[in-house]
C-alpha cells in the first residue's frame, strides 16, 4: 500500500476511493437496496460486473418473477404474531369478564391480564361494582279506588354477568317492567291516605320485597340495591282538596299531641291526689277503729267497778257524758246554787255573731278582738233566766272548781 503525502495523490488509502468525493446519491442507494430485498425472493440469479457497478452487487440481467411462497410465509408469520398479541386484555378491578368458545360459554374470568385465541373465543367485560340507577311514575289506584301518582327511583347491580348478558333477552327493560308491576300490586293493597301520609316507608319496604321475588323468579342477574319513593300526589285536578285535607290531619296531630301532653300534665296530679285521698281514708279508718277499740277498753275497764257501785258509776258516766256534749255547743247554763229554781241562759252564739261584723269594720279579724267584742257585748246584755224542769236538779255533791262532779258525798257513799 502506497502512502504517498504527495498532493497528487488523492484517493483513500482504505477504500481506493478519491478524498474529495461527496456524500453518496439517495436515489442510488434506494435502488440498492432494492435489488437486495428482491434477490432474497430469486433464485439462479448471476453476478455481473461492469464499468458502473464497482462495487460488486448482484444486478439480475433481467426482471425474474418472485416466488410466491416466500410472501405467503412472510404475511402467514406476520399475521400469526398479530393474531397471538391480540388475544391479550386486561380486565378491570371492579370488572368482570365473560368468555364464549365458540358461542358456548366457557369461565367467568376474574380481574387481570387475560388471554383468549382469538375468532375461538369471545370475551364481554361487564363491571358488577356500578351503582346503576332508573325512574318510573305512573298513576295507579289504591284500595279505596282513588287515583294517586307514584314516582320511584330504583337502584341495582350486576351480580351475575352470565345471567345479565344471557339469561333474558334485555335485563334492563325486565327491571323496568318488574318495577312497574310491584309498585303498582303494593299501591292497590293500600289506602290512598296510608300512600300519602303515613305508609310512605312501608310502601318502598313491600316495593323492595316484591321487586327481589319477581327477580329471583326470572334471574336477570342484578340485585336491587334501594328503592327509594320520591312522591306520592293525588292528580292535578284534585290537589287543593287534598291539601286542605292534609292540613286538616295535621291539625288533628297537633291537637292530639296537645291533649297528650295535657293529659301528661294532669294524670300525675290527679294520682297523686287520688293516693294521697286514699292514705288519708287509710288513717282515718285505723283512728276510727283505734278509738273504738279504746272506748271499748275502757268500758271493760269500768265494768268492775259498775258491778261493785252502779248508782255511783251511773251518775258518773252520766256527768261525762253531759260534760263532752257541751263542750261542743256555744250555750252556757250557769247554775244559781241549791236553793235556785231558776237557769240562766247565755245566747253567746248570737253575741258573737254579731261581734263579727264590727271587727271587720275595723280591720280586725283576730281571734283575741272577737272575744274582747263579745265580753263587751256580754256585760250589757241583760241575762236570761230559765226555770229549771222538774226533772233536772242539780246532782248531789256539785261541781268541783274544774267543773267535774265531786263524788265525795257521805249520803251517797260512792267512790270517786
Amino acid at each position: 500500500m502506497n502512502f504517498d503525502n504527495s498532493g497528487n495523490n488523492q484517493k483513500d488509502p482504505w477504500s481506493g476511493k478519491n478524498k474529495n468525493q461527496g456524500p453518496p446519491d439517495l436515489d442510488k442507494v434506494l435502488k440498492e437496496l432494492t435489488r437486495k430485498v428482491s434477490s432474497l425472493f430469486s433464485f439462479g440469479k448471476k453476478k455481473s460486473q461492469s464499468p458502473n457497478n464497482p462495487t460488486n452487487f448482484d444486478v439480475p440481467k433481467k426482471s425474474e418473477p418472485v416466488n410466491p411462497w416466500w410472501i405467503v410465509l412472510v404475511i402467514v408469520v406476520i399475521a400469526a404474531i398479530i393474531w397471538c398479541l391480540s388475544g391479550f386484555y386486561i380486565v378491570q378491578p371492579a370488572e368482570q369478564a365473560v368468555v364464549l368458545r365458540l358461542g358456548r360459554y366457557a369461565e367467568t374470568q376474574d380481574p387481570g391480564l387475560h388471554w383468549i385465541p382469538q375468532f375461538i373465543d369471545s370475551k364481554t367485560i361487564v363491571n358488577i361494582q356500578q351503582v346503576n340507577t332508573f325512574g318510573y311514575q305512573a298513576e295507579m289506584l289504591t284500595q279505596d279506588e282513588n287515583i294517586v301518582s307514584a314516582e320511584i327511583v330504583v337502584q341495582y347491580q350486576i351480580y351475575d354477568p352470565y345471567q345479565f348478558l344471557y339469561n333474558v333477552v334485555d335485563p334492563e327493560v325486565t327491571l323496568q317492567q318488574a318495577t312497574a308491576s310491584a309498585l303498582r300490586q303494593v299501591v292497590g293493597n293500600m289506602t290512598l291516605d296510608t300512600v300519602l301520609t303515613t305508609g310512605r316507608e312501608t310502601l318502598s319496604y313491600q316495593v323492595n320485597q316484591q321487586l327481589n321475588d319477581i327477580l329471583a323468579l326470572y334471574k336477570p342477574g342484578v340485585k336491587i340495591v334501594a328503592v327509594t319513593l320520591q312522591s306520592t300526589k293525588p292528580p292535578e285536578q284534585v290537589t287543593a282538596a287534598f291539601n286542605d285535607a292534609i292540613r286538616a290531619r295535621e291539625d288533628e296531630v297537633r291537637y292530639q299531641n296537645q291533649a297528650d301532653a295535657y293529659a301528661s300534665k294532669v294524670v300525675p296530679i290527679a294520682d297523686g291526689q287520688t293516693k294521697r285521698i286514699l292514705a288519708q281514708a287509710q288513717a282515718y279508718e285505723q283512728q276510727v277503729v283505734l278509738h273504738a277499740r279504746a272506748d271499748v277498753a275502757a268500758f271493760d275497764a269500768l265494768l268492775p267497778q259498775y258491778k261493785l257501785t252502779p248508782e255511783v258509776m251511773r251518775e258518773r258516766l252520766y256527768l261525762t257524758t253531759i260534760e263532752t256534749v257541751l263542750q261542743n255547743s256555744s250555750k252556757i247554763f250557769v247554775d244559781t246554787g241549791k236553793n235556785g229554781n231558776n237557769l240562766i241562759y247565755l245566747p253567746l252564739e248570737k253575741l258573737l255573731d254579731s261581734s263579727v261584723p264590727k271587727a271587720d269594720a275595723r280591720g280586725d279579724n283576730s281571734d283575741e278582738a272577737q272575744v274582747a267584742a263579745a265580753a263587751s257585748t256580754i256585760s250589757t246584755t241583760p241575762e236570761t233566766t230559765l226555770p229549771l224542769s222538774p226533772s233536772f236538779s242539780s246532782p248531789p255533791g256539785g261541781y268541783t272548781s274544774s267543773g267535774g262532779y265531786n263524788f265525795n258525798n257521805n249520803d251517797q257513799g260512792g267512790q270517786s
